[in-house]
């Protein structure tokens, strides 16, 4: 193509700043190819806020965690790209029937990437969509199938995927340094800032089953899904228990504070068995009175030749080594290459470099429609699994509807 690559991007809520240093972050490193010609929103005030300087005031921070990407620093296009004049709508409909887009970035809320994606698929534009792929595996299944036929690229934001930290993981694996995969866990129970009760990100529709399809064993099963397929290999079974332990949820407003009834889960709790022998237990929750629990340093991983706890690696007859030092110290140059390409460290970076090249070589997504439905269908397998007391296979996982 002798031009750049036409973006679309339709949702300005609070990830969007992510986004943007995703791709602020390929520009940096000498990326071209693409600009952002069109923002898209149901309201005109939020596309005027990321447009350009001047309009509404930035949100102010989520919460004091930095590194949450609910909490990237403000962006407005003007900072990527200062000689474009980008388009605002507040109708996605019209802006991709409008034409003169090659690609749609759906970061709007989950019920809106169905059909958002497939009307764009239609008009034979690329894809890309916000973690998680949809609301049901069902939309999922047909999104893929729309890519397909409409020979499209369908990529999903699943930023875990090529998280360097997860990458180093499964680099530790795959070398068999760590040895073959035995026992996986990890829990995240509570929150400093949502529970007991609070809205979770200060967003309702993650509460509710019509816009989010799932509470937390949707929002965050599917990132604790794929970073277990990525660093330990195919799963062939999950069995699991859900609860909402919070029914009534609160917003805090200007105006005082709204109650959220929340039809979804807010706890989750899994048993996951891998293709290779393996097991794994995953517990996570947006409740819970009192301080949190997790375990330092996130999942630990136990092989049949030591561990990784804490961020360190533990080989059997070896010194302790921080994962970071381990493999700059054995990995060979391809492969740290492989892990921080260009030298990029941003995972939302690294999602959107391996898009653009998926699109330019006429290949597809290494994270997929594919492997967006996969990882949600583990997700929704917990679901199901609570219901029906028994365990749930990945092919009757991917068949849900």
């Amino acid at each position: 193509m002798d031009r750049p690559l036409r973006i679309g991007i339709v949702g300005c809520g609070r990830i969007l700043p992510a986004h943007l240093h995703g791709y602020k972050a390929l520009l940096d490193s000498g990326v071209t190819g693409f600009e952002i010609v069109a923002l898209c929103a149901r309201k005109q005030g939020d596309v005027d806020r990321f447009l350009r300087p001047g309009g509404p005031a930035p949100r102010p921070p989520l919460t004091e965690n930095s590194n949450d990407p609910l909490n990237a620093p403000h962006l407005y296009l003007t900072d990527l790209f200062p000689a474009t004049e980008a388009r605002g709508w507040t109708d996605s409909h019209a802006m991709i029937e409008a034409g003169g887009l090659d690609v749609v970035d759906v970061t709007a809320t989950v019920s809106a990437h169905h059909p958002v994606a497939l009307h764009a698929l239609s008009k034979s534009m690329h894809v890309m969509v916000q973690k998680p792929i949809a609301r049901t595996v069902l939309e999922a299944r047909e999104m893929v199938h729309a890519a397909d036929t409409a020979e499209r690229a369908l990529g999903v934001m699943e930023n875990v995927h090529f998280d360097p930290t997860v990458m180093m993981e499964r680099w530790l694996v795959e070398s068999g340094r760590l040895g073959a995969v035995q026992m996986v866990m990890g829990a995240y129970l509570g929150t400093h800032q949502w529970s007991p009760s609070r809205v979770v990100a200060d967003t309702p529709w993650r509460h509710r089953k019509e816009a989010a399809g799932g509470g937390i064993s949707i929002d965050l099963g599917v990132h604790f899904f794929q970073h277990l397929r990525r660093v330990c290999g195919p799963i062939s079974r999950v069995s699991g228990v859900v609860r909402t332990i919070e029914p009534v949820r609160y917003l805090r407003t200007g105006d005082g504070t709204e109650e959220v009834k929340a039809d979804v889960d807010d706890a989750m709790f899994c048993h996951v068995e891998f293709e290779g022998g393996g097991v794994a237990s995953i517990s996570a929750s947006w409740a819970g009175h009192g301080p949190p629990t997790s375990l330092p340093g996130g999942m630990v991983i136990y092989g049949g030749n030591g561990s990784l706890h804490g961020g360190v690696v533990h080989l059997d007859g070896e010194a302790p080594t921080p994962l970071g030092e381990y493999f700059a110290r054995h990995a060979t140059e391809d492969e740290r290459q492989a892990v921080f390409p260009l030298g990029l460290r941003d995972s939302f970076a690294l999602v959107y470099l391996d898009y653009l090249r998926a699109i330019e070589t006429g290949r597809k997504p290494s994270y997929d429609g594919l492997e967006g439905l996969m990882d949600l269908a583990l997700s929704f397998a917990v679901i199901e699994s609570s219901e029906r007391h028994a365990a749930v296979t990945s092919a009757e996982a991917v068949e849900l509807q």
